[in-house]
């Protein structure tokens, strides 16, 4: 079974800012993420893995950290 996505706070433009500001490779990689689902680019943590080159639990947890503040 699939697990639901968080509800994303930032609106598209507000994501684009900052994977531009961002200077850490890591966190601009979970910027990515969010700004693939906000989009509509991807629609589950699957796709957005393979988009990544991430494994799907991998992008689960970043899911559950950014869920968690």
């Amino acid at each position: 079974m699939n697990k639901a996505l968080p509800k994303l706070k930032e609106d598209i433009s507000q994501l684009e800012d900052m994977l531009k500001k961002e200077k850490d490779a890591r966190l601009k990689e979970r910027i990515h993420m969010l700004y693939l689902l906000k989009s509509g680019q991807s629609k589950n943590r699957t796709s957005v893995a393979n988009m990544l080159s991430k494994h799907r639990t991998t992008i689960g947890t970043w899911l559950l950290t950014y869920e968690n503040g």
